[in-house]
């Protein structure tokens, strides 16, 4: 481990003795080799991390999908939008926004997102719904009471305050070596905070409006 430093300060000393001789020749007119640049380049980019394991490590990006830095308070136009056309396990028996507008600016192509309400006026499963027309849990749900709760949530339009925010899920490749693996890769799931709901209309007084 007492190489470190000095594997550190080796390269900072030969990235400035080649910068030195670089800037010698190009203010001469004498430099011709496109080999010592590239060699000059390589050595300035080596860096030795403090455990000494990786000389260079490669950065896998991701972008927000609302094209806003994460965290940005917006105000959204959403559809709401029924997991079960996505046809994967992931989002069966939950719901998510279809964000059609972006601060009164229209998509051109509509972005279908996960969403986390902290406002308790946006269920984003199945149960969570329920509970929102009828005031109670439950243990079990028909197909019956899934059918009569879905079609009076699924396609409302409505407007929110909201930010992109977002986690890393699943399982890494190699880690069934170490423990059970999830059935989900490991990857950057993308979703919304729901701050505030600023549409008018009767959804919320909807709110513990059924009977059984």
């Amino acid at each position: 481990m007492n190489s470190i430093p000095a594997l550190r300060q080796c390269s900072s000393v030969v990235c400035n003795f080649f910068a030195l001789k670089l800037k010698n020749k190009l203010t001469t007119g004498l430099f011709r080799s496109k080999r010592l640049i590239l060699f000059v380049v390589f050595i300035c980019l080596i860096k030795v991390p403090i455990n000494g394991q990786d000389t260079i490590r490669y950065k896998r990006w991701f972008t927000e999908k609302l094209n806003k830095p994460f965290g940005t308070i917006l105000t959204l136009q959403v559809e709401i939008f029924d997991g079960e056309k996505l046809n994967d396990k992931m989002h069966e028996s939950s719901y998510l926004f279809r964000v059609t507008s972006i601060d009164s600016v229209l998509l051109n192509k509509p972005l279908i997102m996960d969403f986390k309400d902290e406002t308790g006026y946006f269920p984003t499963e199945d149960f969570e719904l329920y509970k929102y027309f009828y005031g109670v849990d439950t243990g079990m749900l028909t197909e019956n009471d899934i059918k009569k709760i879905k079609r009076k949530y699924v396609d409302r339009n409505f407007t929110v305050v909201a930010y992109e925010s977002g986690q890393f899920i699943g399982s890494p490749n190699g880690i069934g070596k170490y423990q059970i693996p999830t059935a989900m890769a490991f990857h950057f799931r993308h979703y919304l905070i729901v701050i505030s709901d600023l549409a008018e209309g009767d959804w919320h007084d909807m709110k513990s409006s059924l009977k059984k």
